[in-house]
Parts: structure tokens; sequence; C-alpha cells
């Protein structure tokens, strides 16, 4: 059943082709020491059937470490080194330090690398390579930016590893870590386990070929669509909470204490103030600048006057009383957020005394409210609302305004609807701007705060306010047009009074969105729930239904198919008599021209053709590929990998230039992006813009590059015009650069996936000709494809070509032969 579920994700070629050039929440978690030993988790990599790799061996893998467990060891190559020695790898953290230990189990360390823990940090993804060399006597490790190395008398040159990462036969003890991107090779083959699975125990490579199997491991694409529940806490007092970046927790202050929620550990602590509170918390409003807490209350009908602002200073846990200055209404559920410009905090929006809210006031952080000189002017669609949700995009230029309910008279008598806007404060000009209205088709939904910009997309919690229980949903909106997306998995919300609230932040550095909800029932004292997700989400998991459903899908299917059966045996009479026809014509031009193609491409002016050999095309149609040397192809590629995200100058040096000093790292990169600036102005349609800090290639509609054509013609269903493509080769076929071999995995996969499902549609339909050429472009990505291998001979018989069959097949077998260490168990006659 696994195995239909992984057909039918494959399926769709073009959404996987996006998937495989972007980055996604995926990979296996590891419980570690802190869990008993039944609960912690194995995942055993070739666990039935080992390919040979020959000569050299290099496995590399991305790591988290999560703060629970300080040792343990992360994996075992049992008897890789020599015929009864096992490789494994250690890391210890309990000297305050991070030391990193490759083993030959049982007899010494081969390499101990001393890393800083900034080095190998908690919850941030870090590449981790070890690597055998046999003509060396060497072993390699690489952790991060860091390079180490080691001896060892090998006593073979081949491999044939078993990998075990997790506990394994008598080693148990293991840190608590997450890895992905799991990639085996020795130069001439290579399997790459992207770890991108949302349930089951079977591991795939990214081919779909299942090669391994993990036991208690979880799979984070799971966390990434689930939200968490890590904390219920019931107040005793009014409270507030903020959240605290630098130590990754979620704290609640009331008038007595700070309790805090470390995030990774899920450990709550609780902290005395030095003084007294001077203010009376109601609301909880606050935010947080510099260090210190800013609590402020904009009415207060409970107690009268008083201190309406206080600030807590959160090294010393010291508050200090600010101003008295309150709003004729308590403002509920407005937006604000911090204005670098002025250094002030602003809020737009609110409810109170039957009226809503249009104007913008900024708070000085001395106890002072003013109108802001931020204009509406040019945006007239901004009217009064509540339940208005805010955020800064990262440069904190642009301030983003989602969503409220109220009318555009700001009278509550009038009546109330629901606004589903986006507008952009630009705080430098001062001015907003309208930018859409989304298409907005389920229920009627308000914005929880705290809207997170991530690039061109925005993540929004929303939910139904008008409901006593209901649920809110992550979605996620396109800035550029307002199309949307929702994640399926929601967090129980209770809204029935005013006072509710929720609020959703973003942890970046511990990759983890936290939402933190204070349900007010009485006395305005709050019920708190605390929930975490992965970051970034996994939106619209459709595929969990067929998982739900893969038994309805299979007997749906089954008796289709029966249904289907009395049409096909009508129709194949007729249909033979066809493919005769067909036949003869394509016997008959085989023969007479064997080497004609049917699939060919012909690069146009302004071109970049990443399919078989690297190759630019001018504007005027001269190829000036031998114009970029190695490290500037690298640095366009590097672009091309980086297409989405874009390419930050300090990864651009870390890759290209890992053994040179930070000054001469960065003379490097300026030569070199200034000579690629110079090579692509011969070209139309494509620029190289440097746009707050990322570097990131730009194209247009005159310009061509194979492969975004490819993922175009894929979403599109063009499959004829991306086979002509594919026919140019294998994907960067000359460049052997490791930092690629994922990228190449990535759409080599999807590539693979695509040529396996014309192959069969081409062998049904008894199109020889284009079944042999579709069959070579398989063997240029994956040279021992049975499937491919059987259909070509079978095509290159039928149409009368036994000699050619039979130099495929003993290339097939000799290429088998070489990279699997055995001969081909399948004779010619069989096939």
């Amino acid at each position: 059943m696994n195995r239909l579920l992984t057909k039918l994700k494959l399926a769709t070629f073009a959404g996987l082709l996006l998937s495989a050039l972007t980055m996604s929440a995926h990979g296996l978690k590891f419980q570690g020491m802190e869990c008993p030993i039944e609960e912690r988790g194995s995942c055993k990599i070739f666990d039935r059937h080992s390919p040979v790799f020959r000569d050299s061996m290099s496995i590399s893998f991305d790591y988290l470490a999560l703060p629970k467990s300080a040792f343990g060891y992360v994996f075992r190559l049992a008897k890789t080194l020599a015929p009864d020695h096992t490789c494994n790898l250690s890391i210890d953290r309990r000297m305050g330090k991070v030391v990193v230990k490759l083993n030959d189990e049982g007899f010494r360390s081969l390499i101990t690398a001393e890393l800083d823990s900034e080095e190998l940090p908690y919850h941030k993804w870090t590449h981790i390579n070890v690597s055998m060399d046999p003509a060396s006597d060497s072993v390699y490790l690489k952790v991060g930016d860091r390079s180490f190395v080691g001896s060892f008398s090998f006593q073979r040159t081949n491999f044939r590893p078993s990998l075990v990462f997790g506990i394994s036969e008598h080693v148990v003890e293991l840190p608590s870590f997450c890895i992905r991107d799991i990639l085996i090779t020795d130069g001439s083959k290579s399997f790459f386990f992207p770890l991108d699975d949302m349930d089951g125990t079977r591991i795939y490579d990214s081919k779909g070929v299942c090669r391994g199997h993990t036991v208690n491991t979880t799979w984070l694409a799971n966390e990434a669509h689930q939200w968490k529940q890590i904390a219920d806490i019931e107040c005793t007092k009014p409270s507030g909470a903020f959240y605290d970046y630098d130590n990754h927790e979620l704290t609640l202050y009331s008038q007595e204490d700070l309790i805090s929620l470390n995030i990774s550990t899920e450990r709550m602590t609780s902290r005395p103030y030095a003084n007294v509170c001077p203010m009376n918390i109601l609301s909880g409003t606050s935010y947080v600048h510099d260090g210190k807490l800013y609590a402020y209350e904009l009415h207060d009908w409970v107690h009268g006057k008083g201190t309406a602002s206080a600030c807590l200073d959160l090294s010393t846990l010291r508050w200090k009383a600010l101003g008295e200055e309150r709003f004729d209404g308590p403002m509920h559920h407005h937006a604000a957020f911090m204005d670098k410009y002025t250094g002030e905090y602003t809020m737009y929006g609110g409810y109170g005394n039957m009226f809503f809210n249009d104007v913008f006031y900024a708070f000085d952080g001395k106890g002072h409210w003013h109108l802001s000189d931020i204009s509406k002017d040019d945006d007239p669609q901004l009217t009064p609302r509540f339940f208005v949700s805010s955020g800064l995009d990262e440069s904190g230029r642009y301030a983003y305004l989602f969503g409220g309910l109220g009318n555009e008279s700001g009278e509550e008598v009038v009546g109330r609807r629901n606004f589903y806007e986006l507008h952009r404060v630009d705080l430098e000009t001062r001015k907003c701007e309208y930018l859409w209205t989304a298409d907005w088709k389920d229920d009627r939904c308000v914005p929880a705060r705290g809207l997170v910009v991530d690039g061109n997309w925005i993540y929004v919690l929303c939910y139904p306010e008008y409901k006593t229980q209901s649920t809110m949903y992550l979605y996620r909106f396109d800035i550029r047009d307002g199309s949307f997306s929702k994640l399926d998995s929601g967090i129980p919300v209770v809204s029935d009074k005013v006072w509710s609230s929720s609020t959703m932040y973003l942890d970046r550095e511990l990759g983890s969105f936290v939402v933190v909800s204070l349900d007010v029932e009485r006395n305005l004292i709050p019920r708190v729930s605390v929930h975490t997700l992965v970051y970034p989400p996994v939106m619209e998991m459709k595929r969990s239904w067929l998982r739900d459903n893969a038994l309805i899908v299979i007997i749906v299917g089954n008796i289709l198919l029966l249904a289907l059966v009395c049409a096909i045996v009508a129709v194949v009479v007729r249909r033979r008599k066809s493919e005769k026809r067909m036949e003869s014509d394509e016997y008959i031009l085989s023969k007479s021209d064997p080497n004609k193609r049917i699939y060919t491409y012909a690069p146009a002016p302004n071109s970049i053709l990443l399919f078989g050999e690297f190759t630019v095309i001018d504007r005027r149609g001269n190829d000036i590929s031998d114009a970029f040397s190695p490290q500037l192809r690298n640095l366009l590629l590097l672009l091309f990998k980086y297409s989405d995200s874009g390419l930050s100058p300090s990864r651009m040096s870390s890759i290209l230039w890992p053994d040179k000093d930070m000054v001469k790292a960065r003379n490097s990169r300026g030569v070199a992006i200034n000579s690629l600036r110079n090579l692509l102005s011969s070209l139309r349609g494509i620029s190289l813009e440097h746009v707050d800090g990322i570097y990131r290639i730009v194209p247009d509609a005159e310009f061509h590059c194979d492969l975004l054509e490819v993922k175009s013609l894929l979403a599109d269903s063009k499959s004829e015009e991306a086979l002509r493509i594919l026919s140019r080769g294998k994907f960067l076929r000359d460049v052997q650069d490791p930092v690629f071999d994922s990228f190449k995995a990535d759409v080599e996969s999807i590539v693979v996936t695509f040529l396996e499902n014309e192959l069969k549609i081409k062998h049904s339909e008894r199109k020889h000709r284009a079944v042999i050429e579709i069959s070579e472009m398989l063997f240029a990505c994956d040279p021992l494809n049975e499937k491919a291998l059987k259909d070509c001979v079978s095509s290159l018989l039928s149409l009368g070509r036994r000699e050619d069959a039979l130099v495929r097949y003993s290339s097939f077998s000799a290429s088998w032969n070489k990279l699997e260490g055995e001969p081909y168990p399948v004779k010619f006659n069989s096939l």
C-alpha cells in the first residue's frame, strides 16, 4: 500500500519539481537518552541489500541538535572500514564545548573535532560529511565549515555499508536530534534520501525505492502540519504574554511575577519581580523593545485613574512607572508594530465605546501617546475596524495590516462586516498603500494577532470570532496577488469574551511558530494554551486523504477497472489494426534511417542550458559557454539552485571560497559577481539583483532556461516539448562539485519519474522509436533502470534491430557489473 501511495505522490510532476527547487520542512526526529531505551529511535539504510561503493565513499546529511541529551552516537557503519571494524560518529556537549568524534568502534578515535557551541548550535541545521579514501588511507570529517582529517589503514577498497542512525545493537546512547537530506556516494553513483515522508516506517530514496526502515522516529513533515500543544496554564491573576526570542521563551507576566515556558525544553520557571508592579494589569497589552517590557492599559474602567503604562527591565526585573495618559475607550484588538524610523510603538484600529478606530497613534516609550504622522490619504480603503493583524517585514521598513471587522462610518450601530484586505505602510515615506482583497469564501473570520511576513508571503491565523468555541487555521497569503492556501490542522480557540486573544510568533532560529491563546473567562483571569508548529509549515496536506483512504481508492479503482474491461475488449481489434499499420511505418523508417531522432532541441538566443552540456547562448546566438570559468559557472548554478530563497553573501562565500578569510572571500566574491554581471549583460531578459542583502537571478519572458522551461511544461502537461529538452542529456552532466549533488538528485528524481511515466505510455502505444529514445534519456540519469532496458530491447526487436538490442543489453550488463560488483542476473532471452 505504501508503494501505491508513493506512486500517487510522484504523479504530479510539476508540483514535485517545484518542491525539488525549494526548501521544505522535512526530516526525521530522534528522541535521545531522556527517554527509555524502547522509545529511542533507529533508522536503518540499506538494511536488505547494500550496493557496492568502489574506491571511496562519502556520507553527508543535515543535522539539527535538540537540547535534551548532551551525549550520544549519531550513526554507525557496520564492518565498513575493514571486515571486523565498525565506524561510528559521536557528539559530546558535556564539557562546555562540542566534541565530535569519528571512531573506529572498540579500537580508537580516528578524528576528534573540538567545536564551539556556535559551530554546532541547537535548533539550526548543520551539514555534516564523513568520507573514506582507501587510496590515501585517510578519513575525513566536515562539520559546517570546519574540516578534519584522520588516518586508517584500509583493508578493502570497496564498501557495502549498513548505515544505522540512532540506536543500533548494543549502542543505545544517543542525543536528541533530527536529520534530513542523506546523500551516500562514491562519485560514480549516488543515493539521496530526502526523508520527506509524513508517516509510515519505510525509508525511500529520491527515486521512490524503499531502501530502509525506521522505528520510533517522528517525521518532521508531520510536525510541520499538526500544531502541538505544549502547555495549558491556569493563571491566578490577570496576565499578559510576550515572546523572548533570545531565550526562546514564552513569558506570562502578572502584577506578581513572570512565568516563562522554554519552547525547546518545555520547562517552566517562575521569577518574582525586584519591586512591586506600579500599574493594574487588565488587558495584558504590551511590547518588548531593547530588553525591556512596556506594558500599557489604554483604558481602565475598573480602577479609574493611576499608572497607565510601565516598563520592566527584563535583566533586573525592576518595574518603572511611565505615565497616566489614557484613551476614552479600551481599543480592543488593535494592531501594533515597532517603528524603527521613529523609535516609537505605533498602533492602529481597535474597538471601544461602540466605535471603531481608524487612526494611527504612537507611544514614545516614556508614557505619552500622540497622533502618528503616518498618512492614510492615499489609502481610503483603510476604514475603521478592529481585529486587525499586523507585522513587519524583516527589513523593518514595511508594516502590513491584514483583515478586520468594522465599517466605513466607525459607528457600531451601523453594523459591521469582515475585511480581507492587505494594506502596507511604508515607514520611511510614512504612507499607506492598499494592496488587494482576498477572494475569501470560507466562514466569516478575523485574524489573530501577530501577522508573520516571510519573503513574498504572509502567515495569518484566522478564526470565526462570533463562535464561542471554534478553530483557528493558519493561512498563507501571497503578498503579490492575494492568493492563499490553508493549513488543514487547526488550533481550538475560545473567543467568548472580547478580552480573549491569540498571538502568533515566528522564532526563525528555533524554526518554529509559537501561538499563545488567552481565554479570559471571568475576573479577567485567563487560561493560557501554547501551541507550536515546525517552520516552514506544510500547507494543504492533500495526500493525507489518500493515505487515510488508500483502501477505498484501491477498491474504487478496481471497480472502475472492471467496468472498463468490456469497453477495452470492444475496441482492441480496431486498435490492433491501427497499431500494425503504425508499426509497419516505424519499421520501414527505423531500418532506412536508424539514427534519425524524434526528440531534438535547438537552443535559442538568450539561453542558459543546464541539461546535458552546460551551454550559454547570447542575444546574437553565439555560444559563450567557454567564457564561464569553473568558478563563474558554479556561482551561476548556485544562484539557480537558490532561485526562490536567494543567496546571501556569507553563504556564497562559505561554498565557493571556504578556505579564505573574510576579507579575501569578500574581494573574491566582488570580482566574481562583477564578472558574472558582465557576462549576463550579453543576454536579454536576465539580471543579477542584490536586494535586502540577498543575491537573486531575475528572469523575464525574453530569457530561456531549460530547467525553468521543463518546470513550466510539466505544470502544463506538455510532455512532448519537455522530452525535447531532456534529450540534451543528464541534468548538470559535467558538474562534479558535491555541493550540487542534492540539487542534481532532486531534479533527476523528478525527471526519472516523468520519463518512466512517458516510457510506460509510449510502450503501451507501441511507439517503439520513442521508447528507444526515452530509454536512452533514462539511462543517462539511471544507468541501471531495468524497466528502461526491458522496454528498449523489446522495441528494438519489434523494429527488427536485434543487433542493436544485443549491444544495448551488453552495455547495460557491463554497467551493472561495474556498479553492483556482480554479473547482471537476467539473461537476454528472458527480457
